[in-house]
């Protein structure tokens, strides 16, 4: 009996086994740390929107942000039982980052805002606080408030 036609095939299985054993979801430990970690990011560079009256340059930094945080979500893979709450917090933050332009023009003229552009900007924020309460129902905490 040749050795080596009983022993590669072992190996090659072994090797396998051990490498799909490391492709597993991750820990919801792992995943909460991951996802807070890209909160916190944009928290640091959203503070800029916070009080007194943002400028047209701090509105684009912060749909940028925005646009970051979404892709950065979207490269965290979640686990199973959170995954369609995941995908939810990467197409609402999308749409926000894509709505920081008509709230600059909210901002400069409130009067004429148009009220669609309020109520996509009203819809995002709902779709967030549903988001994150499906989040804490299920036990996880993303650093994300209501």
């Amino acid at each position: 009996m040749n050795l080596h036609r009983t022993t590669l095939p072992i190996l090659a299985s072994l090797l396998c086994t051990l490498l799909l054993a490391g492709c597993g979801e991750p820990s919801k430990k792992d995943y909460e740390k991951e996802m807070t970690a890209i909160g916190e990011k944009a928290d640091k560079d959203m503070k800029q929107l916070e009080g007194g009256q943002p400028t047209e340059k701090d509105i684009k930094e912060a749909g940028d942000t925005l646009e970051q945080v979404a892709d950065d979500f979207e490269d965290v893979t979640p686990p199973s039982e959170v995954e369609d709450l995941h995908d939810d917090l990467v197409k609402t933050v999308r749409d926000l980052a894509g709505s920081m332009d008509q709230m600059d023009e909210m901002i400069k003229d409130p009067a004429n805002a148009d009220p669609k552009d309020m109520e996509k900007l009203q819809k995002a924020s709902e779709r967030l606080d549903k988001i994150t309460k499906g989040y804490k129902k299920k036990g996880y905490d993303i650093g994300i408030d209501e």
